[in-house]
């Protein structure tokens, strides 16, 4: 990709979504340089407060198995004892002709094969040797242009044997004045590719906007699909009464937990905080302006969220695995831990405050990463990475007793406009750019 081209597409790119057509953030053209860029807390100490006064021992953890997957042995105990970063780098992974937009990375179950989301709609694999190929090709299906485009990818649990995999995109029809947001079913065609068509629908929602589309979806431990939905677009959620975010009738603003297993219900799962009613049943978690990329830790099957925030703050949520779902994380009550509109915090009797957010000063859109879970790095077990598309700047913090820990700018890890992170099948971890792919490497 051009450097013109990457300029020109800062402002449409998937990531920028509190600047460039809304009027609560930075300027895509004004990126800093994230090497020299601190991307800190902007003030507010992380470390003084806790993860929604609740108490995560007091609840059923649903049946998540915390030894799945652990990788270099990980003991859960250990965690918090050493708060040393280990020195990083990182390692390019390059394609023939370069990556066409990538927004995200991942890997399906029974296989060594990394595959690459690019937003126009495409799919490449990565084989163990480093060549790649194109998994599938969708954009004859795919609206692509600023935040719209093939965004998610998620593979079934059970792919190696039925083949599932779903996708999240904006299909053919929407414009930036309003999109669609749908996740729809797909099937493998044969062991290196994928069917272009799809098979059922699991989720549509119209949005208003062409912006805050969500775009995640990924598998919990408990073997259901969760998907986020951004709260409509605009600036400070501006439709309906009091906005989507915190309106439980609308799935706009939400993280759903859907099981695609069973169509009753619209795929919501059992156990929904409001399948006996009070909102809609596929609702997992609410009150979120845009969880662009959000991820389970394989070990402890925690859930880490990062929200992009409208003006001032940005955000990075958290929620135990022994949850009962629910969490209402505030917006548009609330950005970060500041109140946005004060007229609708009585709508927000139990805030789920962010575990940590940095101000504007820093960045404009955060990007969610993962826990590390690898064996390649010695002492980075448990460390949680994020990022921020306009300023490059990533970071990193240990999770401990429900607060954000021991965290840090990790400079060796920064630069670019960071889309995503992406997890290998051995745990490994990816930075994603929206024209370059790095492995996370020991220094």
């Amino acid at each position: 990709m051009s450097w013109i081209r990457a300029v020109a597409l800062l402002c449409v790119s998937a990531f920028l979504f509190t600047g460039c057509g809304d009027d609560g953030g930075s300027d895509g053209g004004t990126t800093s340089d994230a090497a020299t860029t601190d991307g800190g807390g902007g003030g507010a100490d992380a470390g003084d407060r806790d993860a929604g006064d609740r108490d995560a021992g007091d609840m059923d953890a649903g049946g998540a198995d915390a030894g799945t997957d652990a990788g270099g042995g990980f003991d859960a105990g250990d965690v918090c004892a050493d708060l040393t970063l280990p020195a990083l780098d990182v390692e390019d992974v390059t394609a023939p002709g370069g990556w066409d937009a990538p927004v995200f990375l991942t890997h399906a179950p029974g296989s060594s094969d990394l595959y690459v989301v690019e937003q126009p709609g495409r799919i490449r694999r990565v084989a163990p040797d480093g060549t790649v190929s194109e998994f599938l090709d969708v954009t004859s299906i795919v609206d692509y242009g600023g935040e719209r485009g093939l965004l998610g990818l998620a593979f079934h649990p059970d792919y190696a044997s039925n083949g599932r995999f779903f996708l999240y995109y904006t299909p053919n029809g929407s414009t930036s004045y309003g999109s669609h947001n749908h996740v729809g079913e797909f099937r493998r065609m044969d062991a290196t590719h994928g069917d272009r068509t799809e098979v059922r629908s699991i989720v549509t929602i119209d949005d208003p906007e062409g912006n805050h589309n969500g775009g995640m979806i990924a598998f919990g431990g408990d073997g259901y699909l969760y998907a986020g939905f951004g709260d409509g677009g605009g600036a400070g959620d501006a439709h309906g009464s009091y906005g989507n975010g915190l309106n439980t009738d609308i799935i706009l603003g939400k993280i759903l937990r859907l099981d695609v297993d069973n169509e009753a219900g619209m795929f919501a799962a059992a156990g929904n905080p409001f399948a006996g009613g009070g909102g809609d049943a596929r609702i997992w978690a609410y009150g979120l302006r845009n969880p662009w990329r959000f991820s389970f830790d394989r070990v402890t099957h925690d859930l880490y969220i990062g929200d992009v925030g409208q003006g001032t703050w940005e955000e990075i949520d958290f929620q135990p695995a022994s949850s009962p779902g629910g969490e209402n994380y505030g917006w548009r009550a609330y950005e970060g831990y500041e109140v946005f509109r004060a007229s609708e915090v009585s709508r927000v009797t139990d805030h789920a405050e962010p575990i940590t957010v940095y101000s504007h000063s820093s960045g404009c859109s955060v990007t969610g990463g993962y826990v590390y879970r690898g064996s390649a790095i010695a002492g980075l077990q448990g460390w949680y990475f994020f990022s921020d598309y306009c300023s490059g700047a990533t970071r990193a913090l240990k999770v401990c007793d429900g607060a954000a820990a021991g965290e840090q700018a990790v400079p060796a890890l920064s630069g670019g406009n960071v889309s995503s992170f992406g997890e290998g099948p051995d745990g490994e971890l990816y930075i994603v750019g929206f024209n370059f792919i790095r492995r996370i490497v020991g220094g």
